[in-house]
């Protein structure tokens, strides 16, 4: 089953938090199908990072990479306040 992991985050400095997101998107690890940003519309600093994985157990493991700490570890340094993980399987989707 498809898996999405959404990290909401505050963050002041919205072009520092794209750049951070550009630069994972550089490093996708296995099993990572899509990265957006996305900005709340009625609370211009709220954002949230969707990774799409093709698993559970990929996410997992990208969990364990030494570029995802150093990237969550940069993350937390730029944001306001602590993030927030949301783990979501994936039921339903169409393109």
């Amino acid at each position: 089953m498809k898996f999405s992991q959404h990290i909401v985050v505050d963050a002041a400095d919205e072009d520092a938090l794209l750049n951070l997101v550009r630069d994972g998107a550089g490093t996708l690890p296995p099993g990572a199908q899509s990265l957006r940003l996305l900005r709340f519309r009625d609370r211009p600093n709220r954002y949230v990072i969707q990774v799409d994985f093709d698993s559970w157990d990929n996410a997992e493991l990208s969990n364990t990479r030494p570029e995802t700490q150093a990237w969550a570890r940069r993350l937390v340094d730029m944001i306001d306040g602590e993030p927030k993980y949301e783990d979501l399987d994936v039921v339903y989707e169409r393109h």
